[in-house]
């Protein structure tokens, strides 16, 4: 949906639209909670990316790009936001690869806040599993 069209919609229609964005973006892997999570997650008329990934290291590395001054935060899953003991900076942890996890982290772009949803389904779900409804 376009910036403009988007801008002229209800909170309302955002979130069901968000809510099925992510459906298709997960091909309906993610529980109806999960989702729900996600949407709550996310300021409804915000700017918005959501990111996919069935990499673990590739999740994690996403959760590592996490900036200081950023906003993050767990929505579900086994992942978490560590603090490097070297540097200054986070570290995306996955703890187990075997089940789905989502953070979003807020980044400011171009001063206006941005919300970056980092959504993990795990290769199994993809060839054959899904989740629970």
């Amino acid at each position: 949906m376009r910036n403009q069209d988007f801008n002229n919609t209800t909170d309302a229609d955002r979130l069901q639209k968000l809510d099925g964005v992510i459906r298709d973006r997960t091909n309906r892997m993610l529980t109806d909670d999960q989702i729900q999570a996600l949407v709550n997650s996310i300021e409804p008329g915000a700017q918005h990316t959501i990111l996919v990934y069935s990499d673990p290291c590739e999740f994690s590395g996403a959760l590592s790009a996490r900036r200081n001054e950023d906003m993050g935060w767990i929505v579900f899953g086994p992942a978490q936001f560590a603090k490097s003991l070297t540097r200054s900076c986070f570290v995306g942890i996955l703890e187990d690869p075997e089940q789905p996890a989502a953070a979003v982290i807020i980044q400011s772009v171009g001063g206006r806040l941005h919300y970056f949803a980092h959504i993990y389904l795990p290769q199994s779900f993809i060839t054959g599993g899904c989740a629970d409804e």
